[in-house]
């Protein structure tokens, strides 16, 4: 069931299908409601060639789960053919910056330009995405990606797992379950990073099977430990 949650969730990411709604499981109980996609009935060519230009977002103040989840998905996104923009308007800690390589961000909305859909990652609430309103927020289209099990925006698609032990995590399934993008070892390191902040560098109670699975599949993909455990 959590392989089918997700590819279509990837679905929802790569398509834009308006109507689905949130959930808290991934096992299945009362995960993602599919209606008809909005691109039922054509072939996948043209389908991808109506392909949406994604915003992606964080909250506020970012920590290494929203910043790990924020690059890792706009780096999957782009390997799987999407146009990403990723958005970090505020400084960004010192002790991240050593992984942040040559990753290109924008710093401000105006900056980043037009776009047709925005991705929320690792933020319960839409008065804490960084760079934009939530006036503007919540009349956009958007997906919710989250692992806060209070947050607000569960009436807009996406999935929220209060289960997962990290935002990083659900965005590292997508690739493992869901065939979106490629991980190469970079957006491993992202990944690695957010599921790294979160369980306390896999000392806080919730680090279980999953998370332990979810980092080990992230070092097979060339995830670098050492330099992430340094960082987290």
């Amino acid at each position: 069931m959590k392989k089918k949650i997700f590819i279509e969730l990837s679905g929802l990411i790569r398509y834009g299908t308006a109507g689905r709604t949130a959930g808290s499981d991934v096992d299945g109980k009362a995960a993602i409601a599919l209606p008809e996609s909005d691109n039922a009935g054509k072939k996948p060519e043209k389908a991808a060639a109506e392909k949406t230009v994604i915003l992606v977002v964080t909250h506020v103040k970012p920590d290494g789960d929203a910043l790990g989840s924020a690059l890792g998905f706009a780096r999957l996104a782009r390997s799987a053919g999407l146009e990403a923009k990723l958005l970090l308007p505020e400084p960004l800690p010192e002790k991240y910056l050593p992984i942040m390589r040559e990753e290109k961000y924008f710093t401000s909305l105006e900056a980043a330009g037009s776009y047709s859909r925005i991705v929320v990652l690792d933020c319960a609430r839409a008065g804490r995405v960084a760079g934009i309103s939530a006036e503007e927020l919540l009349k956009s289209d958007i997906v919710n990606i989250d692992h806060h099990a209070d947050n607000d925006m569960r009436s807009v698609p996406g999935l929220v797992d209060g289960k997962a032990a990290a935002t990083a995590e659900l965005v590292a399934e997508l690739a493992m379950y869901g065939d979106f993008g490629t991980l190469d070892p970079v957006t491993a390191d992202f990944l690695l990073l957010g599921l790294a902040t979160d369980t306390g560098g896999f000392r806080f109670s919730n680090t279980d099977a999953r998370a332990f699975r979810t980092a080990a599949e992230l070092v097979e993909a060339g995830a670098d430990v050492d330099k992430i455990n340094n960082a987290a």
